[in-house]
């Protein structure tokens, strides 16, 4: 697990990240808070390019090839994540439109 984890490429982490938080982002397009549905959009993304930048460190391997690359990496992933995330939620906001929408003309007819 350490040295899968430890060989993903900035691209395949940035994958990683980004499937992710689409996953888990589908449970925030049914909140209707918009508060809350924003901090979850942005947070997911964040702490999972965080867990995954940090996890090889966290099985044991060396830490000294992270520090320098600990900003980019994480923003570059979380924004990645983010952008996702925020699509995910739109489409099941969308969804959720049309079904309420549905249910409304149905009850007029």
């Amino acid at each position: 697990m350490k040295e899968f984890i430890a060989s993903l490429s900035f691209a395949a982490g940035a994958v990683v990240v980004a499937a992710a938080s689409a996953l888990l982002a589908c449970p925030l397009g049914w909140i209707h808070s918009q508060p809350v549905r924003r901090f979850g959009v942005v947070l997911i993304p964040f702490i999972l390019a965080c867990c995954l930048y940090r996890t090889p460190s966290w099985l044991g391997e060396s830490q000294c090839n992270y520090p320098g690359w600990e900003i980019p990496c994480i923003a570059l992933w979380a924004l990645i994540g983010f952008i996702h995330s925020e699509g995910v939620v739109l489409i099941v906001l969308l969804i959720r439109w049309k079904r309420d929408l549905d249910t409304l003309h149905m009850g007029n007819g």
